[in-house]
C-alpha cells in the first residue's frame, strides 16, 4: 500500500477563480481566487490571494494572501505556496463575501480602501478535477468545479 504523510494542507468552500487581462489595458492583469471558507490546520476563514496589476510595466498595485484571519492569511506563504514565488507573498487584512447558485456567483473583496467585484454567470455543468502537483501549482487538487461561459 502507497501512504503518503501530508502535514501541509488545506480545503475550501465555495471558491471563485478569476484570471484576466483587465479590457483595453496595455497587459494590465487581475487575479482573484477566494472562498467563502477555507480550512487550515491553523483554523478556518473567508480567505484567498489576490493581485491587481494595473500596468504591464509596473509592479501590481494589490498582491498577497487575503484573509480576515490573520493566522489563515499566513499559512499559506510557507505552507502551501513553499518554494514559489508566492512563498513570501504579503497578507492583506481582507473582508471577503462570496455567493453562489447553480448558474452564476460572486465574491467581493475588500482589502484597505479597494473593493475588487467579481462576478461570474452562465456557469456550465459540475465537473470534477483532478489536478496533479506540477509546474504551475505547488499542490494537488481534487474539486468540483464550474467554468463560466
Amino acid at each position: 500500500m502507497n501512504t503518503k504523510n501530508i502535514s501541509h494542507w488545506m480545503s475550501w468552500e465555495r471558491g471563485v477563480d478569476l484570471a484576466a487581462q483587465i479590457e483595453g489595458s496595455d497587459g494590465s492583469m487581475i487575479m482573484v481566487h477566494v472562498a467563502a471558507m477555507v480550512h487550515t490546520p491553523v483554523g478556518s476563514a473567508p480567505s484567498g490571494m489576490v493581485m491587481v496589476q494595473e500596468s504591464a510595466s509596473a509592479a501590481p498595485t494589490i498582491m498577497g494572501f487575503v484573509s480576515s484571519n490573520p493566522a489563515v492569511g499566513a499559512y499559506f506563504g510557507p505552507n502551501i505556496f513553499a518554494g514559489t514565488p508566492f512563498e513570501n507573498a504579503p497578507v492583506l487584512d481582507a473582508r471577503i463575501e462570496v455567493s453562489s447558485s447553480e448558474e452564476s456567483c460572486s465574491a467581493i473583496v475588500t482589502v484597505a480602501d479597494t473593493e475588487i467585484h467579481v462576478e461570474m454567470e452562465q456557469l456550465g455543468e459540475t465537473q470534477r478535477a483532478n489536478r496533479a502537483e506540477g509546474e504551475h501549482s505547488p499542490f494537488a487538487q481534487q474539486a468540483l468545479e464550474q467554468e463560466a461561459s
